[in-house]
């Protein structure tokens, strides 16, 4: 083989290699997680979303196929009204419903979480669910926890779970891979997913949906 022939088959050899490289890593697997826990106190018709006391939730975490905690809760931030970090206490705790997050705040609060990692392209990406979910026929609902020592009027809670598989896009950053390749966990009502939901005192169940988009 000549010298040139031998150069042209170590290219070849050499691109092959790469895209073989390239595709054992190509897909990213995203998982993120936020909650938002938001106490509401009315005074003279002006609405307050910072209350006296305190509020203690505990609410689902993002959870394996096995029951295993996802990595998706080994490090989360924690901010109040959306931009200021504040220090609510925020521990992962082991429940009759199975593991949750407790909080214990006294106002507006954002929780959130996000892990990712490499895999070869189209391969299954990671199956999540909230930790206390409950399902029987074709209903999902998930348990959640309110004990209030505060003057809030009613508190309400955001739930968002997503997974899902992606690439990477240059300047656009992560684009997922066309429809069913992501879904989302939140609440629902009959009328299909719901941001938000009114907690009641207690242990009560909320219904939820997974929607794959």
């Amino acid at each position: 083989m000549s010298t040139k022939l031998k150069i042209i088959a170590a290219i070849v050899v050499a691109i092959f290699v790469c895209l073989i490289i390239y595709l054992s890593q190509a897909q990213i697997d995203v998982t993120e997680y936020e909650v938002v826990v938001d106490p509401v106190k009315i005074i003279n018709n002006k609405t307050l979303h910072e209350v006296n006391g305190s509020i203690t939730l505990y609410v689902p975490i993002t959870v394996k196929k096995d029951g295993t905690v996802h990595e998706v809760m080994n490090n989360l931030t924690v901010y109040c009204f959306d931009k200021v970090e504040c220090n609510p206490k925020v521990e992962i705790i082991d429940t009759e419903y199975g593991k949750a997050l407790k909080i214990v705040t006294d106002r507006y609060t954002t929780i959130k979480g996000y892990y990712s990692h490499r895999t070869p392209l189209l391969t299954p990406y990671d199956y999540i669910e909230p930790s206390t979910l409950v399902k029987y026929n074709d209903v999902k609902e998930v348990y959640v926890y309110l004990n209030s020592s505060s003057d809030a009027d009613y508190v309400k809670l955001k739930l968002r779970i997503e997974a899902g598989a992606c690439i990477k896009a240059g300047a656009k950053g992560l684009v997922f891979l066309g429809h069913g390749s992501h879904y989302i966990w939140t609440f629902a009502d009959e009328y299909g997913y719901k941001d938000w939901i009114t907690l009641n005192e207690g242990w009560n169940r909320y219904p939820c949906i997974r929607m794959i988009i």
